[in-house]
């Protein structure tokens, strides 16, 4: 029986999850932890989000308490905000201080 048997409709599969992990460069991402900037910091931030996003959106969908549900959504949410911004040239890091 293979781990996908039971996947309910909508939520990502292990091969769309593992695609999007396999296709992040760890090794680039962890050689550049100790030096970033703090806009760096934010897009690699935003770089390992849109990887992981399958595998939180499966997470989500466990059963746990409805606020904590909510909680998870507003938080993918707010990622992928960020994500879009960040991919559309919007967000400058410490713009609003």
């Amino acid at each position: 029986m293979s781990c996908t048997a039971f996947q309910p409709a909508g939520l990502p599969t292990f091969a769309e999850i593992d695609h999007y992990i396999s296709k992040l460069d760890v090794k680039t991402l962890r050689a550049k932890t100790l030096h970033d900037a703090p806009a760096d910091r934010v897009t690699k931030a935003v770089i390992i989000y849109r990887a992981l996003r399958p595998l939180i959106v499966l997470g989500a969908a466990l059963p746990m308490p409805n606020t904590w549900r909510i909680v998870a959504q507003m938080f993918i949410v707010a990622l992928d905000e960020l994500s879009a911004d960040s991919a559309s040239g919007e967000f400058k890091a410490g713009k609003d201080l």
